[in-house]
């Protein structure tokens, strides 16, 4: 139904919000319904930390993971294994070091203690490991970085070495001791080098405890053995409930001593299922913002990927961009952020201000459906009293190996302030994604175009057919568990029998890219599971009709998850997906097949037709800014919501740049200078490569310059000043130029005939590298090599050297990390000095991946030498294998055509799109083309020249074709950049996308020569205001008839191309509050919990602020009222989290673990004068763990918490591993109710529910 509000009386509240997700939006009630984070931005709290971007085991060797992935970040700390440590193969501190700093860190702390090989740290007396202390100084005093070196002398010593430490006084005195010893041999060798006191951290418990810290630092500050820098670690999901009463604890025992405030660092932060996932990873940082600590992330899997933030040497994934994103706040104030609920996972977040920029920052997450953010404060700033302008992106999970594209824009427009306040509703939230709002003033001339439409399928909703079956990671009661999208994947898809079909609708025809969320490989990280970490493979079929194989690169682990991309052609309506096992032979046997977590379908092109062409824009008012830079709005014409003013000299703006793949770039630089001058730019890329660039004159005053640049898969760096006078910098647009690079990219076969392959080195088979081959055995001594002949270049100077490889090298065991090995080679060009890379695992030796560096070439031929001389260890003996090499030129001529401008486009509304053409040939004379497009969806205004000296002539010769021509004014040549704006309208259409092609481009010169140039094209956004929304339950249903049952409602929203997020809310019928029920922001309806039955209303109301909204009437019958009262029961736990309250807490994920097999029980006391007749009882078991139920018992009792029980259930089958109900017979009330499990059981119970009858309201309607 369409209904619309409007509220005579607060009209004057109406602010008008443009661009996306929102048309318009009322101040007065514009909150989305859920959960509601609080800014307020006159409360500073002091200068932005950043002091959660540090890793443990981070980087395994020199440039692994790329310096670019750690330079945006501006790292504070990294913790390293001990110099030549046997921990694990590397990771050693010494090591990385150089390459640390250069990218920005400030200390590496030492884990002393990982000089030795096993885990848990074998004990050979303390006399032996002060000795291995002394070797440990030693190797740290001869490097030249011995000043930002943090000594760590024990690791978790309440698990290893002093287990008990906190129950047993002796066991604690012990630690005491050696932790003297330890301190003074340190600071003994550094006094007999005349040096002053090293920096030693610590105790670095494995978790904070209160009694066991005082009694500690009692000691230490009266035996002067003080750490410099305070340490422990958070491992457990207890972390969100007491981090707050941790921190004020050690706070207190400081002030009680006189000591401190010592800096402190959580040195290990996160269960492993947390890294890799924005959501939750932005919860733990925004804790550390406001106690202002610094803390690592921990090293659960492996040390080359920056705590699973970095994919492949240079790739990153969604988590990269939150540290990013955190690092841009570096330099300004942060204010008080107010989270829901402080002591739980949920909403939470971080603000800061900076005055300079006049901008704000909010970086936050961690709940799905609708949030508020609610600022408060704003008139106090200063800067934001009147008007704002908000934008929002989003940076989604794609898991820890799925390589993550730029964050998209999910959310723009204009409020006003009204008493200081702003209320903005960001809707369709993913609680894993994290998300950044920058707040400005409202200056924003332009908007960022809307995104392509994208839905998402959960494997664990599809059709399952043979051995496949649901994993169910979330309900796991494993420690070392993985992350998956909404909790659940599918596996056992094990053979040709076995399938998952997933459903799927769509919207319109087009070509589509679908990421698949997988895993490969074998479980555990043990070295003798390597080998078997093989590509996997699907048989694939849309609609029944095969569609071919889809190939899965083996993964770290099976639930390590990736990503692999595809394109699929499908018409508009629904489809059937099918994706087949195909089990691969290792051995012999028969490996486990891909799993399946989710699939994500994206528009991207046109059916059958071309992926559309993408151009990524960086506003430079967001660009990291330096020396005299500031950001402005003084000069018209800029787009987005200002510009960077770069002064001459010292003054430049940093982007970072995401690049697809290795290749060549079209960068476009917009910018504007003082007068008539025509200041070059001045760009470097990567931090070493100059290039000044000048440019052309459009007609709207700005000028555009333009670069085709060699970048690497993943994260670039592109630096701009300004050569001679002021420049204003608007933005910079990224376009990949494939067509370039084919044609200036060489690619040289390892194998080829031509090359020299020495001593052991040979060519072997395989069906995944690029010609069928690769060369291997390139190593034990220099004498065993790889040559690359006749690499010919037409000049010399320095080109780009891709090496394609694979490294699958691991060695020794752990228990939960694998050790993979980061193979090196020597590298000589044309037989001068060599110089050592190293090639960051692969995970199989059938992936081959690329690692980009830079070589100086002589024109003519070269030769190019891989060995490598390394005598030991054994594992580092032996150059990764070689697939191929390709070369480039830093910088590449040859004509890039790009279509730019806004991508999306309201229905009836006009758009501009700019044909931009760079890198034309000299005495170009005219250009001719063709545009196309669909008549029935866009309507031809006109086209016009974007730049002063060419003549554009236009005609439409039919409906949908225009016909171009380009010509110099007076026959002069025609200048690279924007040639001319292209003026359509928009059609009134449900339609979501319209191509615009460029095609038949042809340039001729002053000779009548001609020379043809590939097209290009753009796929149009189209969308519409929402004028209708129609609300329903899950499958029709209109009622909720269980006790504690819930309803699944759903909006469609009308049109098809309308902003489709809606805010849920739930009333009693004639519009007032209830009690009855709840809806959640994703539209999940339940009920109160208080027993009441009646008839509620659900509305949605759409989140484009129109007002319009749709309803539904329920009926909610069969409801019971839950009771509470205080926990009790048996301690102590199994491991702390497994306290006997736990089966009270309200969450399944969370258990009771008695210590001991006999005698678990936990119950709760109702309270004197609350005794209840118990009706129906609800229990969770542990998952996992759901036989040690059987036997358990129900008891309740009037005479007190352990006596006078009588039996009301008795558990005699082994329970689901869900919610299972128990109707109670009986007229007796209770004040006690508990669980007695059985012997052997351990507790085991994961939540429990009690009810008692219910009440009547809303009868009528």
């Amino acid at each position: 139904m369409k209904k619309k509000r409007l509220a005579i009386g607060i009209l004057a509240f109406i602010v008008g919000v443009t661009g996306l997700g929102f048309t318009a939006a009322r101040q007065a009630d514009a909150a989305s319904g859920g959960q509601r984070l609080v800014v307020d931005m006159s409360a500073d709290t002091g200068e932005m930390l950043n002091g959660g971007t540090g890793f443990l085991y981070g980087m395994s060797e020199p440039n692994v993971p790329d310096i670019n992935t750690l330079i945006p970040l501006k790292p504070h700390t990294a913790v390293q294994k001990a110099p030549d440590g046997l921990q694990h193969p590397n990771g050693d501190a010494l090591k990385i070091s150089d390459y640390f700093f250069e990218a920005g860190g400030k200390q590496i702390q030492v884990y002393m203690q990982d000089i030795y090989q096993n885990w848990p740290y074998e004990y050979a007396g303390m006399d032996d490991y002060l000795a291995k202390v002394e070797t440990i100084v030693g190797k740290v005093l001869a490097h030249p970085n011995r000043n930002k070196i943090v000594y760590v002398p024990f690791n978790e010593p309440d698990y290893i070495w002093y287990s008990n430490i906190g129950g047993d006084k002796a066991v604690e005195a012990k630690f005491f001791a050696d932790w003297q010893a330890v301190v003074e041999k340190i600071r003994g060798l550094y006094e007999t080098e005349g040096l002053g006191r090293p920096l030693i951290a610590g105790p670095n418990f494995a978790s904070y405890n209160n009694n066991v810290f005082a009694d500690f630092f009692t000691f230490a500050k009266e035996n002067d053995v003080l750490p410099d820098i305070v340490t422990w670690h958070e491992l457990s999901d207890s972390f969100f409930t007491s981090w707050d009463a941790n921190y004020a604890n050690y706070r207190a025992i400081e002030k009680s001593l006189g000591i401190g405030p010592l800096e402190i660092h959580i040195n290990e932060y996160a269960r492993p299922r947390d890294p890799s996932v924005p959501g939750m990873l932005v919860q733990y940082l925004s804790r550390f913002e406001r106690s202002k600590v610094y803390a690592e992330l921990p090293y659960w899997h492996a040390a080359d990927n920056l705590n699973d933030l970095v994919v492949e040497s240079n790739r990153v994934n969604g988590a990269w961009w939150l540290y990013k994103w955190t690092a841009d706040m570096v330099g300004s104030r942060t204010v008080q952020v107010t989270p829901p609920n402080g002591k739980a996972k949920g909403l939470d977040g971080i603000a800061a201000v900076d005055e300079e920029k006049k901008q704000a920052r909010i970086v936050f997450g961690g709940v799905s459906g609708g949030a508020d953010l609610v600022l408060q404060g704003l008139k106090a700033s200063g800067i934001f009293d009147k008007k704002i302008h908000v934008t929002v992106w989003e940076s989604g999970w794609t898991g820890y190996d799925g390589a993550a594209g730029t964050p998209t824009v999910v959310q723009e427009g204009d409020y006003t302030v009204l008493n200081g306040e702003v209320v903005i509703p960001v809707a369709d939230m993913n609680e894993m994604s994290a998300y950044k709002a920058v707040i400005t003033p409202a200056s924003a001339n332009t908007v960022y175009s809307k995104q392509p439409w994208k839905a998402t399928y959960e494997a664990e909703n599809a059709q399952l057919k043979g051995l496949s079956k649901v994993f169910d990671l979330a309900g796991s009661s494993s420690y070392i568990e993985w992350s998956s999208s909404n909790g659940k994947q599918v596996g056992s898809i094990d053979s040709k029998d076995s399938s998952v079909t997933f459903t799927v609708n769509i919207p319109e025809d087009g070509k589509y890219a679908m990421d698949i969320f997988y895993g490969n490989g074998p479980t555990g990280p043990g070295t003798e599971v390597a080998p078997k970490r093989v590509t996997a493979k699907h048989a694939f079929a849309i609609d029944g009709e095969d569609a071919g194989e889809i190939i899965y690169p083996a993964n770290l682990d099976f639930k390590f998850i990736g990503i692999q991309k595809v394109y699929v052609d499908l018409k508009a309506g629904k489809h059937q997906l099918k994706f087949s096992g195909l089990p691969v032979s290792v051995s012999g046997q028969a490996t486990r097949v891909a799993l399946l977590d989710r699939i994500d379908l994206t528009l991207a092109g046109s059916y059958k037709g071309n992926i559309a062409r993408v151009t990524d824009r960086y506003e430079a008012e967001y660009a990291e800014l330096s020396g005299k830079s500031s950001v402005d709005v003084k000069t018209d014409g800029y787009e987005g919501t200002g510009y960077a003013s770069l002064p001459a000299g010292k003054s430049s703006a940093r982007f970072v740049i995401n690049a697809g793949q290795d290749g060549y770039y079209q960068l476009k630089f917009r910018y504007a200078t003082n007068g008539n001058s025509n200041s070059l730019l001045a760009l470097t890329l990567n931090r070493n490569q100059e290039l000044m660039l000048s440019g052309n004159d459009s007609t709207d005053g700005w000028r555009t310059a333009y670069a085709t640049v060699f970048l690497k898969a993943g994260i670039n760096l592109v630096d701009v000043e300004s050569s001679k006078a002021s420049v204003k910098l608007d933005a910079l647009d990224v376009t990949a130029a494939p067509d370039v690079t084919d044609e200036n990219v060489t690619s040289i076969e390892a194998e080829n005939e031509g090359n020299t392959l020495a001593g052991t080195a040979a060519a072997v088979n395989s069906g995944y590298a690029s010609s069928g081959e690769y060369v291997g055995w390139v190593g034990m001594g220099a004498d065993n090599y790889l040559q690359f002949n006749d690499i010919n270049v037409p000049k010399s100077g320095t080109y780009k050297l891709v090496v394609h490889y694979a490294n699958n090298e691991q060695v020794g065991n752990h228990s939960y990390n694998a050790n993979v090995v980061e193979r090196h080679a020597m590298i000589s060009v044309n037989g001068a000095e060599a110089e050592k890379l190293y090639f960051r695992s692969t995970y199989s030796w059938e992936s081959f991946r690329s690692v980009v560096l830079e070589v100086e070439l002589q024109e003519g031929a070269n030769t190019i030498r891989f060995y490598n001389d390394t005598e030991e260890p054994s594992y580092e003996t032996y150059a990764p294998n070689f697939d191929r090499i390709d070369v480039a030129p830093l910088t590449a001529e040859g004509p890039v055509a790009t279509l730019s401008g806004g991508s999306s486009v309201k229905v009836g509304e006009t758009v501009n799109l700019t044909y931009n053409l760079s890198g034309l040939p000299n005495g170009a004379k005219s250009v001719m083309l063709t545009v196309g497009y669909n008549p029935e969806l866009l309507t031809y205004i006109d086209a016009a020249a974007a730049m002063e000296g060419i003549v554009v002539t236009a005609e439409e010769t039919n409906a949908g074709t225009i016909n171009v021509s380009i010509t110099g004014e007076e026959a002069a040549d025609i200048p690279m950049g924007e040639l001319f704006k292209l003026k359509l309208e928009a059609n009134v259409t449900e339609r979501l996308s319209a191509d615009v092609v460029v095609s038949d481009t042809v340039v001729t010169d002053a000779d009548g020569g001609v020379q043809a140039l590939n097209g290009t094209n753009v796929q149009l956004r189209l969308y519409d205001d929402v004028t209708d929304i129609g609300v329903s339950g899950e499958e029709g249903r209109t009622a909720i008839e269980t006790n504690r049952g819930t309803l699944q409602m759903s909006a469609e929203v009308k049109p098809a191309n309308a902003f489709t997020p809606v805010h849920w809310s739930v009333s009693a019928p004639d519009g007032t509050d209830t009690d009855i029920a709840s809806i959640d922001a994703n539209g999940l309806l339940s009920p109160s919990g208080q027993g009441i039955n009646g008839l509620v209303k659900v509305t949605a109301e759409a989140a484009d602020g129109s007002g319009v909204i749709g309803e539904q009437y329920v009926n909610v019958t069969g409801q019971l009222v839950r009771l509470s009262g205080t926990p009790y029961g048996e301690g102590p736990p199994w491991s702390p989290g497994g306290e006997f309250d736990k089966a009270w807490d309200g969450s399944v994920n969370t258990y009771y673990d008695y210590s001991k097999a006999n005698g678990g029980k936990t119950g709760v006391d109702l309270g004197e004068g609350n005794e209840a007749v118990i009706t129906q009882i609800r229990y969770y078991p542990r998952s996992t763990f759901a036989s040690r139920m059987v036997g358990g018992i129900f008891q309740g009792s009037n005479e007190g918490p352990n006596s006078g029980f009588v039996d009301l259930y008795k558990i005699t089958a082994t329970p689901v591993v869900d919610w299972n109900t128990v109707e109670i017979v009986t007229d007796t009330p209770y004040r006690w109710v508990r669980y007695v499990a059985p012997d052997g059981g351990y507790g085991n119970v994961a939540e429990i529910e009690l009810y008692a009858s219910s009440r009547l309201v809303n009868s009528d309607k």
